[in-house]
């Protein structure tokens, strides 16, 4: 990432406290501090009464965080590759959501490798994957990164489930719509990965 790119990204996403009205706000929106535990907890009784349709909550509140930071992240760094997935990082990590540790892209299906998932943590043990935030999250993302919809994105590893890490899968839909021809012939082909520095 270039300086100034980076200084760009690091302007942007940095938390902003007004105790005179009571606000935390990062790159001009209002952000609420809650504890991991109290999310787990929103969570966990969440499932308790929808079932599984608590995980169609989360996935939409995730992807529509992720459009909008995608959205904004791709106009900081002028459509970078590597600068997105830096900025992606330095969000991620402010915001408490995770720490990205590799984003791999191949053709339309893109991978995400995090530790310290915010739910994954708090959560407790779980015989399934639990960051349907996340996962939504980083479909928005993913098609930001691949310009294409009819996706979706599946948890292949999470801490709540005894993984390492939680890691993210994005590929087509089956039977979805192929990309335009001018898309596919871009993505063909195409793989590359970004792993952090840190």
């Amino acid at each position: 990432m270039t300086d100034r790119t980076a200084k760009n990204v690091d302007s942007a996403f940095v938390p902003v406290t007004d105790e005179a009205l009571g606000e935390v706000v990062i790159d001009g929106r209002p952000y609420v501090l809650v504890e991991r535990e109290t999310l787990a907890e929103i969570q966990r009784e969440m499932k308790a009464i929808l079932g599984r349709g608590s995980e169609g909550i989360l996935v939409r509140a995730g992807y529509a965080r992720g459009a909008r930071l995608a959205t904004r992240l791709s106009t900081l760094v002028g459509g970078k590759q590597d600068a997105f997935f830096e900025g992606l990082q330095v969000f991620a990590a402010r915001t408490g959501l995770c720490r990205i540790e590799q984003v791999r892209t191949d053709g339309a299906r893109v991978t995400v490798r995090a530790q310290n998932s915010f739910i994954g943590i708090a959560y407790g043990p779980s015989a399934a994957p639990v960051c349907h935030y996340l996962r939504g999250f980083f479909l928005a993302v993913a098609e930001t990164t691949v310009h294409r919809k009819g996706l979706e994105c599946r948890e292949l590893s999470c801490i709540a489930a005894g993984g390492g890490t939680c890691e993210f899968e994005v590929v087509p839909v089956p039977g979805s719509d192929s990309p335009s021809a001018d898309s596919q012939r871009t993505m063909e082909g195409r793989v590359t990965e970004w792993k952090s520095n840190a």
